[in-house]
This record gives C-alpha cells, structure tokens and sequence, in this order.
C-alpha cells in the first residue's frame, strides 16, 4: 500500500497535464483576434461616393525628394500592428509605391513639423490599380502601438515620373492629415484636424495588461491543482 505523502505528490503525468494547459492558455492569449484600429472609407468600404474621386497627388521617395502624404491615428489601448490599407491609384507611370508607419512629428518651428522615427517600411510594386483601390501593406515586424500616442502612414511613388493618387474621403470623415514640403525637405505641414481624412484603415492585434494574464494564469492554475488534490484524495 502506497503512503499518504506518495498520494499527495503529483505524478510526471499531472505535472505534464498542468503545462499543456497553461501553454494552451498563454497561446491563447498570444493569438488575440485582430482589431480595427483605425478606418477612414466611407459607409460599407466605399472610397468614393460618386464618379469622380477626390485625391491628392503624390511625389517621390520617402527619403528623398518630392511631396510625401500622411495620414495620422491615435489608438485606444496597446496593439501589436499588423497590416495597412490605402485607398490608392498609379493611373500614369511605373506601379510602385513606398508606404511606411512612423511615430508622432516633432515640431520643428514657424508651423513646421519633422517626420517622426519610421518603424516600419514597404515598398508595394505592381499591385497598385490605375483608379481607387485598396492596396495591403501587411507587417513583418509587428511594432507595438501605444495607446493615446499619435501615429503616421506615410505614402509616395518611387517613380519622379509616376502620376500616383491617395484618395480622400467623400463621405464628410475628417481626420489628421500632413504633407511635406516639395522646396522645403524635411519640413512637413500639419493641417487642420477637420481636414477631410485621406483613407486608409489599420489593423492591429490588442495586448493583454499583464495583470489581467497574470490573474488568469493563476486561476487557471488554481483550479488545475484543486482537481489533482480533489483526485488524490479520491
């Protein structure tokens, strides 16, 4: 006959049993469903509401010259982005364009405003459509979005030849908008902030506070040895 302490101690497989379910829990966690974080298109997805489309032209090289647009979003909580999309067209020239996320602008002075650290950039080649559409730039290296902090999607043609076109909302949303100056790199301008919002829509992962993960880890945990002590005993 086994002793009391043997009936007490947890067996390999228990211990086994409480990892998977923890892992099952903190994989959980980790996969979260995707949010909408931000998303400037008209009622149902609608980039226009019309036959014509009301635009702004852009310029060349985000790092180099020409006019750059940005549109501007402030989150509600914590996320992990993922993914961008612009309602663009390339309707004369080579199809490229660069897209980028960038932090908050730094005053520069006189109205003027410094671009804010960029965390992450693409280049969309051959995917753009000649009228309004949706291009996709999704993230490879998920940057964190703090809440409450404002951030950019900055967009302009690789191509000094290429007529391209960011798409602006028909449909009375207003949002942040700035764009740099094509004598005056690296200087950019800020506009009202009922300016009518360039479209675009950004998706991103919410993260958890810790004290919620925590406080759910350890119930789990809980209940996990509750039941081996409850079967034990048994």
């Amino acid at each position: 006959m086994e002793s009391n302490s043997s009936l007490g101690r947890p067996s390999m497989g228990h211990v086994a049993h409480i990892g998977l379910l923890l892992l099952a829990f903190f994989s959980a966690v980790a996969t979260a469903d995707a949010t909408l974080i931000h998303d400037s298109f008209g009622p149902g997805g609608q980039i226009t509401d019309g036959p014509f489309a009301a635009w702004t032209e852009l310029g060349t090289s985000i790092n180099g010259t020409g006019q750059i647009w940005a549109g501007g979003f402030v989150p509600t909580s914590d996320y992990y982005f993922d993914s961008a999309e612009l309602a663009l067209g390339v309707p004369v020239g080579l199809n490229s364009v660069e897209v980028a996320l960038a932090g908050d602008f730094i005053a520069a002075g006189s109205g003027y405003f410094y671009r804010g650290a960029t965390l992450e950039s693409f280049t969309l080649t051959g995917v753009v459509p000649p009228g309004p559409g949706v291009v996709s730039a999704p993230s490879a290296t998920r940057p964190v979005l703090h809440s409450g902090q404002t951030y950019w999607i900055l967009a302009t043609t690789t191509d000094p030849g290429a007529s391209a076109n960011w798409y602006v909302s028909k449909h009375g949303i207003t949002g942040l908008v700035a764009a740099s100056r094509d004598d005056m790199q690296p200087y950019y301008g800020r506009f009202n902030e009922d300016a009518a919002a360039l479209i675009f829509r950004v998706n991103g992962t919410e993260i958890p506070e810790p004290q919620q993960g925590l406080l759910l880890g350890t119930g789990l945990l809980c209940l996990v040895l509750l039941r081996l002590k409850l079967r034990t005993r048994c």
